[in-house]
């Protein structure tokens, strides 16, 4: 081989060399190492193709590293605790129980760590997952405590960790811990026993000084004045320092209830409305709308409602009975009718027994709500009904033309914060009455002292006023030898004493017996005043009045003739019996007047009308008694009508064989073709009957409740009606109540060209059959609804009925975590088993991977909403999003696969000319 060749060999040798590292580097480099994601995600699987993570762009947009159906995370340690007045305080220190291994290896914190929850309740074996018993979130995996406001008693502190995809762990073991009263309710009382102790003795006290106040002649002894300035002084101390502690007291309990609603996790989903009707039960009258809104874009619409008050209410929540919970949203309104109350809140509560009562609170009048910005409405309230598992919560407009919008509304349990502040606020009345009382024993004591020192001196004596007083309105008495006082003085404030004067309104009473001539005057004057009054006012008794000889003038006579004759004053005792008779009354002289205790009659003999005092009677030409009106045995025999012959009216008349009929007439007849309702007295049935039973154009109307207690048969006869085409029952049997009990109740048309129409609803407690009913090869189009369970509705799917359209934003791959499952079911009452096995998912399986296709029963004991039903028709909206991911994911592979297709075909031809050159050097 020449210089030449070998070199050319050489350099071809190189490059081969080189072109071989450069496809090794190429094959064994990270895929990823330089790429980017745009407008996607990368997803990861475990080794079970179940989708564990998403990188990227998320279902809902959002750009974010997401966990997904991670493991479950290991439990936390217990915590630590500590109750203080009123409070819980619950510490984690950050580390994990190894419950797969040795127990005193650590657990470190897993990658997908969110938060570890505290919960506590009074039950030691409570479960640690809703949202009643939790007491707050720790964020860091480094441990740290909260602290929140519970009832004094005795709890149990749990803690439960949660990863990023919600997962929860179990929880730790209880730690018990007792809450203090958030008052101390001794040193309370110990002070108020002190201050009732301080107010006894001052009250003796007081009661001593009083005593000591010498009043025998209204004259002041010496005034010691010498009330116990410490002891007032203690009394005042003790009340203000009572009060000042349980103000502080109340002071903290309203801060702490103020975090509580901070800080509280709200009962209502979706409660600022942006995620439209999702948790909440809109009906005509609302509805969630975009545009009005206090924060974000939307907010709920209610009214205008002029059929009734709306309540559009959230999903049900567990609670229990004597729960307090917190309400507040924001309000604005649209229209100017003044109704009050016209908006507020409403609490709806469901008992075990499927019961449901609703209580409205926080009402304030539609005008107290602003129309340009938002007014903030705020309650507190519970419920009163016992057995309480569930309750929910509405905003409520009362009927009215009105618009409001409701925006961020919130509801938080406060029970425990509400007894706290309660009992803070009882304390702080109890100290505010120690210190009034304290107040009111020193403020009597100063009036005590200040009176004393005031009143002015009394001198009793039984000569005249001698020597000078002591101050102005110093009184001198003069007495007799009886100490009666006879004449009054009292020194003025010009030094000098000056004779009372007694008026005639200081006698209150003078007894005229006891006035005595003596050798008093009574002046002309007085005389003669006394003369007239006793001339004009005198009264005479009659009784006392004798003729004796005395004759009575004429005109005294014709007086009493005036006023005791003519103006009838005659009473029926003024005359004897027997002494008026008929011939001298004339017709006319009882008109108007009153007639008792007689018998009146329309003829002698037991005929015609009579009227007693027992009541009014009639009797026919036969001496038939045929009315009696006596108030309480009343009969009345006969035809009767409600209006004149030949007019319309109603007839109560008794029947051709003996019954009783009320017939219903536009011509005042009981002919045969009239509608009745009589009885036949040989069967005793009773007949309700339409106008003109042989060609039946009239219908029977029951508007309310029918109750009919032994069975009921309305068969035989057929009614109809002509103008709509449809036929009333042939035939319509129910059994007796009487055992054995389950017979069907049959509905017959009158013939199988005729229809059996329902325009109400229709109830069925038990199984409803439809035997005989038609095949099709169309889609199903009706559901039995589980909420509320029974329903009928007709399923459609036109955009008419729909609102709110968006894409579905499922992650398409929750489909490979659905796991379809085969069964046979369980046998039902008084059927065979089912032999054959079905095939499907289990609807709590599905709750976990989709919820949205699944459908939920109501609450039972409280435990929740139970998964009842899987949408099949539903998963096909999964299924298409599955394969438009997969079809996106193949065009992805696809566009790679021609990449590395274009790569390898360049490869190829390099190699191809690698080949050619190697072909041409000479052979050696």
């Amino acid at each position: 081989m020449t210089d030449r060749v070998q070199a050319q060999a050489r350099a071809l040798a190189t490059q081969l060399r080189d072109l071989d590292e450069r496809v090794t580097n190429l094959a064994n480099k990270p895929g990823l190492a330089y790429s980017s994601i745009e407008g996607g995600r990368i997803e990861d699987y475990d080794t079970t193709g179940t989708l564990r993570g998403m990188v990227g762009t998320q279902p809902d947009g959002t750009h974010t590293v997401a966990s997904v159906n991670g493991p479950t995370p290991p439990r936390p340690t217990a915590p630590t605790c500590a109750g203080g007045q009123g409070t819980i305080k619950a510490r984690w220190d950050g580390l994990f129980l190894n419950d797969a291994g040795d127990p005193d290896e650590l657990v470190y914190v897993p990658s997908d760590f969110a938060r570890v929850e505290a919960h506590a309740s009074q039950e030691p074996d409570f479960t640690a997952l809703f949202a009643d018993t939790l007491l707050g979130t720790i964020e860091t995996p480094r441990g740290a405590d909260v602290t929140t406001l519970r009832a004094p008693g005795t709890w149990y502190v749990k803690l439960v960790a949660r990863s990023q995809s919600g997962k929860a762990s179990a929880a730790s073991p209880a730690i018990q811990v007792q809450v203090q009263d958030l008052v101390d309710v001794a040193e309370v009382d110990a002070q108020l026993a002190k201050a009732a102790e301080d107010l006894a003795a001052a009250s003796t006290r007081l009661d001593d000084d009083e005593a000591r106040l010498d009043d025998v002649f209204g004259q002041v002894a010496a005034i010691p004045g010498d009330i116990d300035a410490a002891r007032s002084a203690a009394i005042a101390a003790a009340a203000a320092d009572a009060q000042t502690k349980a103000d502080a007291a109340l002071a903290a309990a309203n801060a702490q209830v103020a975090q509580v609603i901070a800080r509280g996790i709200s009962l209502v989903r979706n409660g600022d409305f942006e995620a439209g009707q999702d948790g909440w039960q809109a009906g005509a009258s609302s509805a969630v709308e975009v545009g009005v809104s206090r924060s974000g874009g939307r907010s709920l619409r209610i009214g205008p409602n002029p059929g009734g008050d709306v309540y559009p209410v959230s999903d049900l929540v567990p609670a229990s009975s004597g729960r307090t919970w917190y309400l507040e949203a924001w309000v604005q309104r649209s229209g100017t009718e003044a109704v009050s109350p016209g908006v507020g809140f409403l609490i709806q509560a469901k008992t075990a027994a499927g019961g449901t009562s609703n209580t409205v609170v926080g009402q304030v009048a539609a005008m107290a709500v602003g129309t340009a910005g938002w007014t903030k409405l705020t309650a507190t309230a519970s419920v009163a009904t016992a057995d309480v598992v569930a309750v929910r919560f509405a905003p409520w407009v009362a009927a009215g033309s009105n618009v409001f919008h409701v925006d961020d509304m919130l509801v938080v349990d406060v029970t425990e914060a509400k007894v706290a502040l309660d009992s803070a606020a009882s304390a702080g009345s109890a100290a505010s009455a120690a210190q009034a009382a304290a107040g009111s024993a020193q403020s009597t004591a100063d009036s005590a002292l200040t009176m004393a020192g005031s009143k002015g001196r009394v001198f009793y004596s039984t000569s005249a006023p001698s020597g000078s007083g002591t101050a102005t309105g110093d009184l001198w008495r003069q007495v007799d030898a009886s100490s009666n006082v006879i004449a009054e003085w009292y020194w003025t404030k010009d030094g000098a004493w000056q004779a009372t004067a007694i008026s005639s309104s200081a006698i209150s009473n003078l007894d005229v017996g006891k006035l005595t001539a003596g050798t008093a005057v009574i002046v002309d004057v007085v005389a003669q005043k006394i003369a007239a009054s006793t001339a004009t006012f005198q009264k005479a008794d009659v009784a006392n009045l004798t003729a004796g000889t005395g004759t009575m003038a004429q005109a005294v006579i014709d007086q009493l003739y005036a006023d005791v004759v003519k103006s009838r004053k005659i009473s029926t005792d003024m005359l004897a019996a027997n002494s008026v008779t008929t011939t001298q009354l004339a017709a006319t002289a009882i008109d108007g007047m009153t007639i008792t205790g007689a018998t009146i009659q329309t003829a002698k003999t037991t005929t015609g009308v009579k009227i007693t005092s027992q009541g009014m009677y009639a009797y026919d030409a036969n001496g038939v008694q045929t009315v009696r009106l006596n108030g309480s045995d009343n009969k009345v025999v006969g035809r009767f009508s409600t209006a004149p012959d030949g007019k319309p009216g109603m007839i109560l008349t008794p029947t051709a064989d003996g019954g009783a009929g009320l017939w219903f007439s536009p011509t005042g007849s009981t002919a045969g073709t009239e509608a009745a309702l009589f009885t036949d007295p040989s069967s005793q049935n009773i007949t309700i009957r339409p106008q003109k039973r042989t060609t039946p154009n009239g219908s029977i109307y029951f508007d309310g409740n029918t109750f009919i207690n032994d069975g009921f048969d309305l068969g035989g006869q057929a009614w109809t009606l002509p103008a709509n085409g449809f036929a009333t029952f042939v035939g319509l049997y129910a059994k007796s109540l009487a055992a054995p009990y389950g017979q069907d109740l049959t509905m017959s048309a009158i013939d199988s060209t005729k229809s059996v129409q329902v325009n109400s609803n229709l109830y069925a407690n038990a199984d409803l059959w439809m035997r005989n009913a038609p095949t099709t090869s169309a889609a199903a189009n009706m559901l039995i609804a589980t909420n509320p369970a029974g329903r009928v509705y007709r399923s459609t799917s036109s955009r008419r009925y729909k609102k709110y359209v968006q894409d579905y934003g499922q992650n398409p791959l929750a489909v490979m975590g659905l796991r379809p499952r085969t069964w046979v079911s369980k046998k039902q009452p008084g059927e065979e088993q089912d032999p054959r096995r079905y095939t499907g998912f289990i609807a709590e399986e599905m709750a976990e991977v989709a919820p949205e296709f699944v459908s939920y029963c109501d609450y039972d004991d409280g435990a929740g909403p139970i998964p009842e039903s899987v949408d099949y028709d539903r998963i096909t909206a999964l299924l298409v999003r599955h394969n438009q991911a997969l079809q996106t994911t193949l065009d992805q592979v696809r566009a790679e696969k021609d990449e590395l297709a274009a790569k390898v075909a360049l490869l190829e031809d390099r190699l191809t000319a690698i080949d050619a050159r190697l072909a041409a050097i000479p052979a050696a």
